[in-house]
């Protein structure tokens, strides 16, 4: 256990440079904790983390005081579907009390996947810590297993428009009981992230606020963005989830029976192969029924809490990352949660009892919070809008992110290196190269990219959001791949990864409209890295990779023809590069267990 003190005069401590300095001491109210100030709104004062004794002990965080009312036994809730009969099947758990509650939904195609024997009223895993941490405090906490999975019936169709259909009766249904105060929120990780934004976009009255981690509002965006296929867009991820659930250990044998014939999961594996190899959209709108986005811009009136590792190769963070802040700006009240942890709850930790070091013990207070100004209408502290953390492991606040007040610097890819003005004129033969590997490192083979570089800069330089690196290149086949990586490079020459990203050169301005590739027509390529937060530290470098794409986890455009990246020339290969200025005062440490 440790404790964050709630003192009346407290000494701030912030992160700089990676040491600890002290700020001026701060007169703090009795509802504060250790307070920071907020990136991009000079004079602002924002709660960076609420004082307590924190607990480390389990899986999960715990709010601070634990709730006042018993959890009822669960509740196993079956309403008809309307589409077609078929069972929405929940799990129910209320407080004892006879005031009407707000509902927070986990709706998840976990339980009972693949043969196993979890339903939905096991208090069981992320699901059990929902339960424990928030009916006491009185919200009903509800799992709900989607269509065609666990014991729920009709077809699984993979966040299609049935699954949107049932989930949305559902919220209404919760929204519409007795005990209910009419108020639902949603939340949940990477697939059970994904439901939120799927009833968000139907705009139904009773989602007040949804709290998506590592969720997928753009389905097509996240498998083939820019047209590079990930390794497991065609067949494996449509295939993972129709036949996994067939052999689902609480589905009925007339439901297994019905999900061996589910015309929509033939149709999805079929999609998935023609998107695959083309990297286009599909012309009968599968994977447009599967983008969320135009219709949450367009229909929800409830508030936003992101959740999104910037390190996240399952579910990547420009799901998230800058539409959150394209709805805020639309009039959404959002919040974002940044870290720089891979594909999980900001507060899991391993069955080891290994623990992220970005981990934040303080996730389910500043949940429990957010829950009772969205559904409850309390007025209390929910913090800063964004926290993030940057690759050195510092955090600190932000009023908004990519920050309102980034600054763009133009660097030209040269013979010579990233220069702020073009100079000179070099055509370098990238060629294609394979290797082994899960997460698409460059080839190691000598001569197979190319590095250009930038520095050493004189002071830190803070990268933030989504750099554009614009490559200008002249195919020598019908199709090919790019790929860059943004590095660190120290005085050593080690190399610290900072950003990645890769284009289909058939996509190469950006979309889903596929232009052919013509051998000896010079292009260029307009990649956006992936949303990042990192240093480059004083004294060191920053360092351009560039390299024809062709590895394991994504995949290469067929055939993979090698390329000439045309340096120089003033064709267009440019490197723009965002970049904020951050004091000590904006930064924070949060809350880790005693030595």
């Amino acid at each position: 256990m440790v404790r964050v003190p709630a003192l009346s005069v407290l000494v701030a401590l912030v992160f700089l440079s990676g040491c600890l300095q002290a700020t001026d001491p701060l007169d703090l109210g009795a509802d504060s904790g250790l307070l920071g100030n907020l990136g991009g709104a000079p004079g602002e004062t924002v709660t960076s983390v609420f004082p307590g004794e924190y607990d480390f002990e389990g899986r999960y965080s715990r709010v601070l005081e634990a709730g006042t009312l018993d959890i009822l036994p669960g509740e196993r809730i079956v309403v008809p579907s309307a589409l077609d009969g078929a069972d929405i099947l929940m799990g129910v758990h209320r407080p004892k009390t006879d005031e009407p509650v707000p509902v927070l939904l986990f709706a998840s195609p976990y339980f009972g996947f693949i043969g196993g024997t979890n339903d939905v009223t096991h208090r069981l895993g992320a699901f059990g810590n929902l339960v424990e941490n928030f009916v006491p405090h009185g919200y009903a906490v509800v799992g709900l297993a989607i269509r065609g999975t666990g014991g729920a019936g009709g077809c699984n169709d993979l966040m299609g428009p049935e699954e949107t259909a049932d989930l949305d009766q559902a919220v209404t249904w919760l929204g519409t009981q007795d005990w209910s105060n009419g108020n639902i929120a949603m939340t949940g990780v990477s697939y059970d992230g994904s439901t939120p934004w799927a009833v968000a976009s139907t705009g139904n009255p009773h989602l007040k606020t949804i709290i998506p981690i590592s969720g997928v509002p753009d389905m097509y965006g996240l498998m083939y963005r820019n047209g590079t296929s990930e390794s497991r867009g065609p067949v494996v991820l449509n295939a993972l989830y129709y036949g996994g659930n067939i052999v689902a250990g609480t589905a009925t044998p007339t439901q297994m029976a019905e999900r061996v014939v589910c015309p929509e999961a033939m149709k999805g594996i079929g999609w998935s192969v023609y998107t695959g190899l083309t990297g286009a959209h599909d012309p009968e709108g599968f994977w447009k029924e599967r983008d969320r986005k135009p219709d949450v811009m367009a229909n929800y009136k409830g508030s936003v809490f992101s959740v999104q590792g910037l390190q996240d190769w399952n579910v990547d963070p420009s799901q998230v990352v800058p539409w959150v802040d394209e709805l805020e700006r639309s009039g959404i009240r959002t919040k974002q949660l940044l870290g720089q942890w891979a594909h999980a709850w900001p507060d899991s930790i391993g069955e080891k009892g290994e623990r992220a070091e970005d981990f934040r013990a303080d996730h389910n207070e500043i949940l429990l919070r957010w829950l009772d100004q969205e559904l409850k209408g309390k007025v209390v502290d929910t913090g800063a809008p964004v926290q993030v953390r940057d690759n050195l492991g510092r955090w600190r606040n932000e009023a908004h992110y990519p920050p309102h007040d980034t600054a763009w610097t133009t660097l030209h890819l040269t013979p010579d290196g990233l220069e702020e003005t073009a100079s000179g004129e070099k055509s370098v033969l990238l060629r294609p190269a394979v290797q082994e590997g899960w997460f698409p490192y460059p080839p190691e083979e000598t001569g197979e990219w190319i590095d250009l570089s930038y520095g050493p800069v004189a002071d830190d330089l803070l990268v933030v959001g989504l750099p554009k690196v614009h490559v200008a290149v002249t195919p020598l086949g019908p199709g090919s791949s790019m790929a860059a990586y943004l590095y660190e490079r120290d005085a050593d020459g080690q190399l610290t990864r900072l950003g990645w990203t890769s284009m289909n050169l058939a996509f190469a301005d950006g979309g889903t409209e596929r232009k052919e590739v013509v051998a000896g027509e010079t292009i260029v390529a307009k990649m956006e890295v992936q949303p990042m937060d990192g240093v480059v530290r004083a004294g060191n470098e920053l360092v351009l990779r560039v390299w024809v794409y062709a590895d394991a986890d994504r995949l290469p455009s067929l055939p993979p023809s090698p390329v000439l990246l045309e340096l120089g020339h003033d064709l267009g290969s440019v490197l723009k590069l965002p970049s904020v200025e951050r004091g000590a005062e904006v930064y924070f440490e949060v809350p880790v267990p005693e030595e």
